[in-house]
């Protein structure tokens, strides 16, 4: 009987043992992954230079590359995105009074929505803004997930975010 006892708990100490392991494991994957899928592992770096790209403003000029020259305010929004308005109006506080140049809008849209129409409308009042579709002007920035905001010095990217306050530069 007792050497039955002792078996028992010799095979539950090494299967706690084992679960034990089995758990450690997990966990670091998990939290591996976490870091892996953090908002900021969707944000291009800092330090990157755009790639050349090419867009239509909304008063018909070609927009590019080159047109990132000195100090501009880089924001792009989905059409569809809930979170975009909002965060679209705290950029157009942050951002009143300057020259229109100095603030590019991109709205992505697969087609002219009455969400991308919105959007244009409000960026439109201190910005330069182009609707584009999906896949053109956001590679050329590394970004693939929406709203971005980037600050940029002559084509480099200086910050980014996934608001316009974490740019830590709005106000200057």
């Amino acid at each position: 009987m007792i050497a039955t006892l002792t078996a028992a708990v010799v095979l539950l100490a090494v299967l706690t043992a084992f679960l034990g392991a089995v758990l450690a494991r997990l966990v670091k994957r998990v939290r591996e992954l976490e870091r892996t899928l953090s908002p900021q592992s969707y944000l291009p770096a800092t330090g990157v230079e755009a790639a050349d790209f090419a867009a239509t403003d909304a008063e018909g000029r070609e927009l590019s590359a080159a047109d990132l020259s000195g100090e501009t305010v880089v924001a792009m929004f989905a059409a569809g995105c809930h979170s975009c308005p909002p965060l679209l109006a705290e950029l157009a506080a942050a951002r009143a009074g300057r020259e229109a140049a100095e603030t590019l809008v991109f709205v992505f849209d697969g087609e002219d929505s009455p969400e991308s129409a919105e959007l244009m409308a409000t960026a439109g009042t201190f910005a330069r803004t182009a609707r584009v579709r999906y896949g053109t002007v956001a590679p050329a920035f590394g970004v693939d997930s929406f709203p971005v905001f980037l600050a940029m010095r002559d084509r480099t990217i200086t910050a980014a975010g996934h608001s316009p306050d974490e740019l830590g530069v709005l106000a200057a």
